[in-house]
C-alpha cells in the first residue's frame, strides 16, 4: 500500500510507534523489531505477510486497528482496510473470558471477512498483490461461529508455554546433549516454580 522508496522509512516509522503502544499495552509476547523484509522478501513474487511468532503478531491486533486510522487515507481501499482492523480487533476482544459473547465474536468475525474479501476482490482487479486470501480463513470463520470461545481450542494456546521452556533450554556453553538439555529444563522449572520435595 505503500510506494517503495518508502516503504524502509514507513517500517521505520511504524517500529517507533508500535514501540511507545507496547509501553501501554501488557503484552508479555512482543515483536523485538521490524524489517522490510519481514514483510517482504526482496524480488519475491508472493503476496507480503508479517513473518513473526504468533503470540507476537497477536499482541499486534490492537496497534494494527491505531495505525490504520492513524496512517491510511480515505480511498476506498483504506476506508476499507480501517474497517477491517477495527473489526478484526473487535474479533479478538471477544476472545477473553470476561468479554466472550457468541454472538458478537460470530458477527465482528464476518464483518471482518466480508472487508478483507472486498481487498482482495479490488487488489486483484488492480492487479496488485496483497490481502491474499488463504484457505485458514475458513477455519477463522468456523471457529468464531463456535459456541465456546476459540481461544480454548486454538495451539497459540500453549505457545506461550513453548517460548518459556525454549528459553529455559537456551544453552549459554556446555554440552548440548538431550540429556544435558533436560536437566537444564527441570532444574529451572522447579527454580521457578518451587515444587514440593517427597
Amino acid at each position: 500500500m505503500f510506494p517503495r522508496p518508502k516503504q524502509s522509512r514507513t517500517v521505520q516509522a511504524t517500529t517507533s510507534s508500535y514501540a511507545d503502544f507496547y509501553k501501554t499495552c501488557v503484552c508479555t509476547s512482543r515483536l523485538d523489531e521490524l524489517k522490510p523484509t519481514m514483510l517482504k522478501k526482496r524480488g519475491a513474487t508472493k503476496y507480503p505477510k508479517l513473518r513473526a511468532k504468533a503470540g507476537e503478531a497477536r499482541a499486534l491486533v490492537p496497534f494494527a486497528k491505531l495505525l490504520a486510522a492513524e496512517v491510511l487515507g480515505d480511498s476506498p481501499e483504506h476506508e476499507t482496510a480501517k474497517h477491517c482492523a477495527t473489526a478484526l480487533n473487535d474479533t479478538y476482544e471477544c476472545l477473553s473470558a470476561a468479554n466472550f459473547s457468541e454472538a458478537r465474536i460470530a458477527e465482528t468475525a464476518r464483518i471482518f471477512a466480508l472487508h478483507y474479501i472486498a481487498l482482495s476482490t479490488l487488489a486483484t482487479a488492480l492487479g496488485a498483490r496483497r490481502w491474499a486470501v488463504k484457505p485458514k480463513f475458513h477455519l477463522f470463520l468456523e471457529m468464531t461461529t463456535c459456541k465456546s470461545s476459540p481461544a480454548k481450542c486454538w495451539t497459540y494456546r500453549d505457545e506461550d508455554f513453548g517460548g518459556t521452556v525454549a528459553n529455559m533450554c537456551t544453552r549459554r556453553g556446555g554440552k548440548n546433549s538431550p540429556v544435558s538439555v533436560g536437566r537444564t529444563l527441570f532444574a529451572k522449572f522447579a527454580a521457578m516454580h518451587n515444587p514440593p520435595v517427597f
